[in-house]
């Protein structure tokens, strides 16, 4: 059984040392801002000038298997059972609002390291994108919906209107406000 925690702390310890800076994303992402959920992988946003670092970083953990989704910026790394390690995915910021993602994300606490997270807006958007990709994305529904309920003091619907539009989800966020009317004014 992987423990995603101790995996994330050790993560965050050799990207420190190695002067990475990422951004957690994904479930465990989710789990910062009161919405825990069962996850098997740790997901992280990286500039596009860290990609070889984090390869490079990931091999000396002992991850053998790198995948590189070059349409989709995405470095999929899978779990090396042996060794207790769960499988490990970056989002390359290579788009604006990747960028803007990567350079506004939130310093915080975890355990004894410090990381930056993506805020739920941030999480939101991303979700939604990956549903944009792939419309089974059931999880990330759930997700987007439990991330307005528990941080609505927050989330604003409005602010992620342009980027929306951008994505062509516009359907997708008159949903959201039909459901989260105070939160979506």
């Amino acid at each position: 059984m992987v423990n995603l925690e101790k995996a994330l702390v050790n993560l965050l310890k050799l990207f420190r040392e190695k002067s990475i800076k990422v951004v957690l994303v994904g479930g465990l992402a989710c789990g910062v801002w009161k919405h825990i959920r069962a996850t098997t992988d740790i997901d992280f946003l990286v500039h596009e000038d860290f990609c070889e670092a984090i390869i490079e970083a990931m091999k000396f953990l002992g991850y053998l298997n790198c995948i590189e989704y070059d349409e989709l910026g995405i470095i999929k790394f899978d779990e090396v059972a042996d060794k207790g390690l769960p499988e490990v995915d970056f989002v390359i910021a290579n788009r604006e609002y990747l960028k803007e993602i990567f350079k506004t994300a939130i310093m915080a606490d975890y355990g004894e390291e410090k990381l930056h997270i993506a805020n739920p807006e941030q999480l939101i958007t991303l979700k939604l994108k990956a549903i944009k990709d792939n419309p089974e994305q059931d999880l990330d529904w759930f997700d987007i919906k439990n991330l307005i309920r528990l941080n609505s003091e927050s989330v604003s619907l409005n602010r992620m209107e342009d980027l929306l539009k951008q994505f062509d989800l516009m359907e997708r966020l008159d949903e959201l406000r039909k459901e989260f009317t105070k939160t979506g004014s």
